[in-house]
């Protein structure tokens, strides 16, 4: 077995999503829900449970938290509608985290809980305001939709 001098996790929130998120549908095929039986406020909790249930269906680090798992030494990635993908851990001497938008923070944050002492590096670059207290990962907020010297500045260091 050759050593491989690195293991890099990049991610954005749109590979997540696009690679492994199905949302369920409802199964209302029987019953027509009417809504003039209920009350405008329970219209309103129906409408808060149904939005709750819709933002956790999306979660980017919720997601991780299903696709990526470590059984001892190796890292299982699983994604449904995808074959399983296994990397033995043992034949890296570094795992770097690579991480841009504004789900990067919570995403990093995801990461660095699977990996532990293991991740041994990170760099993300997100929108202001959404910086999350990270261990390993380092936060850089730029400017976002418009990009400013900070995004130039994640970029470069990203490249390094």
């Amino acid at each position: 077995m050759t050593l491989k001098d690195n293991l890099v996790i990049k991610f954005t929130y749109s590979t997540v999503t696009r690679l492994s998120l199905h949302l369920e549908r409802d199964r209302v095929r029987d019953k027509e829900l009417n809504l003039k039986k209920f009350f405008l406020e329970e219209m309103r909790m129906m409408a808060k449970a149904i939005f709750s249930k819709a933002i956790m269906a999306v979660d980017p680090s919720k997601k991780l938290e299903e696709i990526i798992h470590l059984e001892e030494n190796r890292l299982l990635i699983r994604m449904e509608g995808y074959p399983d993908k296994y990397f033995d851990l043992n034949a890296f001497k570094n795992i770097f985290l690579i991480g841009t938008g504004k789900a990067a923070a919570s995403m990093a944050q995801a990461i660095e809980n699977i990996f532990g002492d293991r991740l041994t590096q990170g760099l993300i670059t997100t929108k202001y305001g959404h910086s999350l207290l990270l261990k390993r990962t380092e936060v850089i907020e730029a400017g976002h939709p418009l990009p400013d010297l900070k995004g130039i500045e994640g970029a470069k260091k990203t490249q390094a």
